[in-house]
């Protein structure tokens, strides 16, 4: 029983000890503000691009970039080579489409476009459409804005 209380005891001066060391430590509103961390980074390497494509989305997957390009009239999906900044592979979207982001989801490969509101997916080997668009739900503006549903073209 002795042995029980001394327990509790010592449990209950480590935990206030505790929460007064940090009652301590808190910033006062009268406190100077501490200068935000400054990191400091390495490039080590850099890799060939193509100076007229307007990166929207970036990805790096089995030894190759694949890269979603933005620019009115004029937006692809492609597959580039790291070493090189060759294109491997190259899909026009049609004129009116203006790529966005680009992520890859399992075998597939999902645009986003940005004026449109429309997602194509791609497979990830042919560039060929799985689904020939998923059309965003949205019908009002902002903050009732929904995701994205998928939803195979006619």
């Amino acid at each position: 029983m002795r042995m029980r209380a001394a327990v509790g005891v010592t449990v209950c001066l480590v935990g206030a000890a505790v929460v007064l060391g940090y009652a301590g430590r808190r910033s006062r509103a009268d406190d100077p503000p501490r200068p935000a961390p400054v990191y400091g980074y390495d490039v080590v390497a850099t890799y060939p691009h193509d100076g007229d494509a307007f990166t929207e989305g970036l990805l790096y997957r089995d030894g190759s970039f694949y890269e979603s390009t933005g620019l009115e009239g004029e937006s692809t999906l492609r597959q580039v080579d790291v070493q090189t900044g060759r294109v491997v592979r190259r899909y026009d979207l049609p004129r009116e489409i203006f790529g966005e982001g680009l992520t890859d989801w399992g075998a597939t490969l999902v645009q986003l476009t940005y004026t449109t509101k429309v997602a194509f997916v791609y497979d990830l080997q042919t560039f060929v459409q799985r689904i020939g668009a998923a059309r965003q739900a949205v019908k009002k503006e902002p903050p009732e804005f929904r995701l994205p549903c998928l939803m195979e073209s006619a």
